[in-house]
């Protein structure tokens, strides 16, 4: 069973949450090596959840992400999550 593409909204919403995601990273101070360390994944997926455009990850990818970050994915960015919730 395939999984649907998601719609043009998701995809532009889910952009402004992925680059808000980069920002707070680099206002932290951290790298990409650093971000990985936290989220026990490799430096390789930071990059790919940072710069992919074309897909959502998996909720639980969006928590393990915001939560390496210092919150909730709707805290870091409010209003955000229902765009990473489809």
């Amino acid at each position: 069973m395939s999984v649907p593409a998601p719609s043009v909204e998701v995809l532009v919403r889910w952009e402004a949450f992925r680059a808000g995601m980069r920002r707070r990273r680099v206002e932290r101070g951290l790298t990409q090596v650093a971000l990985a360390a936290r989220m026990g994944r490799s430096q390789d997926f930071v990059s790919y959840l940072e710069s992919n455009s074309r897909s959502v990850p998996e909720m639980a990818t969006v928590m393990l992400w915001a939560d390496a970050l210092g919150g909730q994915p709707g805290v870091v960015f409010p209003g955000e999550q229902e765009a990473v919730t489809c």
